[in-house]
């Protein structure tokens, strides 16, 4: 196995190995943790530099209710799981490949598709 500086070590151990995938695992921890720590400052030097960063462009606030109705229609899907009101188990579908599609995209995309 070749090392970082371009030393040949022909005995590399199993032990080795494991070594360099710790610490694999460690650097990429590192690095999520730095890019998470740079994409929350870059946050707030935006609301400190911008004090409409974090407002809607539109007439209607993030936490109305006409704005989650909207939310509601827009991501409506198709459930495809049926189930035995009384007993709660799953009814066996003959057109459960069909079912399985109608689920796939919502229902104003079904619109768009048609």
């Amino acid at each position: 196995a070749m090392k970082e500086n371009g030393d040949v070590n022909a005995h590399a151990s199993l032990m080795g190995v494991r070594r360099m995938d710790d610490f694999d695992i460690k650097d990429i921890q590192q690095k999520k943790q730095q890019a998470e720590q740079k994409r929350n400052q870059q946050e707030v030097d935006l609301r400190e530099n911008h004090p409409y960063f974090d407002t809607p462009l539109f007439l209607v606030g993030r936490e109305t209710k006409l704005r989650k109705i909207c939310e509601l229609i827009v991501n409506a899907k198709y459930d495809y799981v049926l189930r035995d009101p009384d007993t709660g188990k799953k009814v066996k579908s003959k057109y459960k490949q069909l079912h399985k599609l109608l689920g796939l995209v919502t229902y104003l995309d079904w619109v768009m598709i048609i």
